[in-house]
């Protein structure tokens, strides 16, 4: 198992393998390990799963390393209630998360500079590449 927790955001992998005897017609037995992997992310209790959200948020997340953060619009990166923004604080880039209510209010919201959105990249690849065969 694989964890990552940092400032509300907790990654959980789990991989678990399971032999499983098969045989043919003749009773010759083969054994085949099964793989079962369980990879969830929440954001504070809002929980994400799946390779397409998660690939949506790396891919936001990348966006913004790759631009250093500052030369990309400040647009409003959005996937059902959770999202993500660039924004200033202080002079410093940060990459804004914020968990809405229904009514598109804030409810909850955290600043990750630019190391703590390299280090949940990271993670966040380690969770994509668990789900790949």
């Amino acid at each position: 198992m694989i964890t990552y927790h940092w400032k509300n955001v907790h990654i959980e992998i789990t991989e678990t393998r399971v032999l499983q005897r098969h045989e043919d017609r003749y009773g010759t037995g083969r054994d085949i390990s099964v793989r079962n992997v369980e990879v969830g992310i929440w954001f504070w209790k809002y929980y994400v799963n799946g390779l397409t959200r998660l690939a949506f948020i790396k891919s936001v997340l990348q966006a913004f390393l790759h631009n250093r953060m500052g030369d990309i619009p400040a647009e409003d990166f959005v996937i059902e209630f959770l999202r993500l923004k660039r924004t200033q604080k202080n002079g410093k880039q940060f990459v804004k998360f914020e968990l809405c209510g229904i009514d598109g209010s804030v409810d909850k919201e955290e600043y990750f500079n630019y190391q703590e959105v390299v280090m949940l990249d990271i993670a966040l690849g380690k969770a994509v590449n668990f789900l790949s065969p």
